[in-house]
């Protein structure tokens, strides 16, 4: 049975934009103190959620971006390593590019419910 996820397509915009606000605010939080462990933990919960939102409404290129973060993340926080400024720096230039793609599917160049659009956004 095929889900019409464009019900739901306000809602994935609207948190995904928290998300991703929270995400600017750890990144920058981390950039100050690496070793602020609750702004790591933070970016982690925030980027997992955004990820999995995004694989639910098949937005892959999304999915994939919060991957890499939240790995980073993740794993900062399972070793106990800090992140170094070149990541953070590369983490906010992904966060640049994920705004653009919330932005785009906000304005309808990116659909709901399209596979082979959202496999390259």
């Amino acid at each position: 049975m095929q889900v019409d996820l464009t019900n739901y397509k306000n809602m994935y915009l609207q948190t995904s934009k928290e998300y991703l606000d929270k995400i600017q605010i750890d990144l920058d939080k981390l950039f100050e103190d690496p070793l602020d462990k609750t702004a790591l933990g933070d970016l982690h919960v925030s980027s997992h959620s955004l990820r999995g939102e995004s694989q639910v409404m098949k937005f892959t290129e999304i999915y994939n971006l919060c991957m890499g973060i939240e790995s980073a993340a993740r794993n900062a926080l399972e070793t106990s390593t800090q992140l170094n400024s070149q990541a953070i720096l590369d983490m906010k230039e992904t966060l640049g590019n994920l705004r653009k793609m919330v932005r785009k599917i906000e304005d309808g160049s990116i659909s709901v419910q399209s596979d082979t659009e959202n496999a390259k956004i």
